[in-house]
């Protein structure tokens, strides 16, 4: 007898007796914080700093109210009990989506001086530059290159079952346009391990040819949902094979590396700020602006050939239309946000020779001239003008809500500054669980560190959220959801009630000095490898046996341990009882001027204000 079901059974029971013990614990009480109650709360908080009621901040506001406004408009903005947006959110994004495809597909080159004609003439010479190594070599010159360059993403793919990498390449339908699925079948049979996994795999699902990508909603705003297109698997695959040879190209010529460019953004707008002569911009819905006509006019033909290869001429909106698509790519195409870097960058550079002023994208933040990442622009004051010119020639438009070029306010890839201090405010996004009402305590006390305003009122409200909240103090260094982060003078202070023996100290150290913490951490999602099949839990998709496609996976660093990790649409936590020797250690954040003795002082103070004098302890 088989003892495939005996094992599935308990794997059931085990995943049953979890999701029981999650619930067990982390709605042990009905209280809920009402994200009204907790609005309310900060404008009490707020008050004695700003007027609440007017509409934004003035000119002659110093940092620390420019903070408090930008807290009031921010906290709330992206709230949402939902997992998914709402019918007005994806209605707005869905109109917006639309109309920016018919500019796209009514794009001209509309050039109305030799100044206009010198500048797209720039573009076009700094991408043919990049495109052509050495000035005849092609940045890719075969399809093998991409798929040996290639990955898949983390993300779901049209008709994969799941969305990690052995489903979706080894245990799925493979999908693709026109040509790809062909010579998919003809670049796996050059590796051995390759071809008898897609032997295996082609066996069980076949492989789809596809015209369309799908189009869908994640959350962005209240207002407005974020649109995003869920790419066929041999497109993406090769589409991040592409984008990975862009990434690589742009640290070469620009210096421009998309894994630290966030922080070199951040630098640069700080030193806008301060007056040092560089100003911010930021684009409405740039990764959908890319108008193929516009490429068509600017791109070498050899570049513009591969992305009309790879790319989706058309998607499926949830109610099953099926639009044309003039813009190149959308967001969820694997080589969009590499390509759009690459275009702005090659704005900056043909607006700068015009104008004599020297690239310096290299080295430290403090010695450069300009960034780029994605449609977060930043370049010197003196070509500002020139580039919001160039910008609208091939088809973008400006945010103008978040480009600023004067006054002492620079905002880029998510922090503010207002005369070199972070302004930034706070947005907590959901307060379902015990790990969301965390989450916001953390960084509302980082807030209140940064700026020195007491929110005793909103950390108040959030704290009555959560059961015993005393028992949930992680060290600073653990992540947001794990827990309230409290100082180590704070941990020696709190003692908790014990049957037997009264009040009694909490988190003790022993005799090496760690102390002891229960921290939430997320529950593992995963299936087993053991014994020739592949074991799943309740409510996961059955998977298939594919040894070389298993082996593939291990290869790549998506197995460990006979487990593949599965990615949580809605993360579950469990309680861990964790150990540290350095509870006194804060994570630098220099940014925000939160490192060293200063920032823990600072960090200290924060929680005194907001959890001291919320009560926070008095119950244990």
């Amino acid at each position: 007898m088989s003892c495939y079901p005996l094992l599935v059974l308990w794997c059931d029971l085990i995943c049953t007796v979890a999701d029981s013990h999650v619930t067990f614990t982390f709605w042990s009480h009905d209280m809920r914080v009402n994200a009204t109650a907790l609005s309310k709360a900060l404008l009490s908080d707020l008050q004695d700093e700003i007027d609440v009621q007017l509409p934004s901040w003035a000119p002659d506001s110093t940092p620390r109210q420019v903070a408090c406004y930008a807290l009031r408009d921010s906290l709330l903005k992206k709230f949402n009990e939902a997992d998914k947006p709402s019918d007005s959110a994806c209605a707005a994004a869905l109109e917006k989506f639309h109309a920016v495809n018919k500019r796209c597909g009514d794009w001209i080159n509309l050039c109305e001086s030799s100044l206009d004609e010198m500048l797209v003439e720039g573009v076009r010479d700094a991408l043919y530059s990049f495109w052509f190594k050495n000035h005849d070599t092609p940045l890719v010159s075969s399809i093998n290159e991409l798929f040996v360059n290639g990955r898949a993403g983390p993300g779901s793919s049209v008709k994969a079952r799941d969305s990690d990498f052995y489903t979706k390449m080894f245990d799925s339908s493979l999908t693709g346009t026109g040509d790809l699925p062909y010579c998919w079948g003809r670049l796996v049979c050059i590796s051995e391990v390759w071809r008898e996994a897609e032997l295996l795999r082609q066996s069980l699902h076949g492989t789809t040819v596809v015209e369309s990508s799908n189009y869908s909603f994640v959350n962005k705003t209240t207002k407005i949902a974020r649109g995003i297109c869920t790419e066929p698997s041999i497109n993406m695959w090769f589409q991040l094979g592409l984008g990975g040879f862009i990434e690589h190209r742009l640290k070469t010529v620009f210096g421009i590396d998309l894994g630290s460019q966030p922080y070199v953004n951040s630098v640069m707008a700080r030193r806008g700020s301060l007056g040092d002569g560089f100003d911010t911009i930021d684009l409405e819905s740039a990764s959908d602006s890319i108008a193929l006509n516009m490429l068509e006019d600017v791109l070498p033909r050899d570049f513009l050939r591969w992305l009309k290869l790879l790319r989706c001429k058309s998607t499926i909106l949830p109610n099953k239309e099926v639009v044309q698509l003039n813009m190149v790519s959308t967001m969820g195409n694997g080589f969009t946000f590499p390509l759009e870097t690459l275009i702005f960058s090659c704005i900056v550079q043909s607006v700068y020779r015009s104008l004599d002023i020297p690239m310096k994208g290299k080295g430290e933040a403090t010695s450069r001239n300009f960034a780029v990442f994605g449609d977060d622009i930043i370049v010197d004051s003196r070509a500002t003008r020139r580039v919001l010119r160039l910008l609208h020639l091939l088809g973008f438009v400006v945010n103008a809500d978040k480009t600023f070029v004067e006054g002492q306010f620079r905002e880029s890839c998510g922090a503010d500054y207002v005369s070199g201090v972070n302004v930034r405010g706070v947005y907590v996004k959901s307060l379902k669980t015990e790990q969301d009402l965390c989450v916001a305590i953390n960084v509302l006390n980082r807030w209140t560190a940064k700026t020195g305003v007491s929110l005793t009122n909103t950390v108040s409200v959030l704290l009555n959220g959560i059961r015993n909240p005393t028992s949930r103090c992680v060290p600073p260094d653990e992540d947001d959801a794990s827990g309230i982060h409290i100082p180590e003078c704070m941990v020696r202070t709190l003692v908790g009630t014990v049957r037997g023996r009264g009040k009694v100290p909490l988190y003790r150290a022993n005799h090496g000095g760690l102390r002891s913490y229960d921290a939430f951490v997320p529950r593992s999602w995963e299936f087993l490898i053991l014994g020739g099949v592949c074991w799943t839990f309740k409510e996961q998709v059955r998977r298939n046996y594919n040894p070389s496609g298993l082996l593939i996976a291990f290869l790549s660093g998506n197995i460990r341990g006979c487990r593949v990790s599965l990615r949580q649409r809605v993360i579950r936590y469990t309680s861990k009882r964790r150990w540290t020797p350095r509870w006194g250690y804060l994570s630098p954040r220099p940014l925000e001027g939160l490192y060293g003795p200063n920032g823990s002082r600072q960090f200290v103070d924060a929680c005194t204000l907001n959890l001291v004098s919320s009560g926070f302890g008095a119950e244990a």
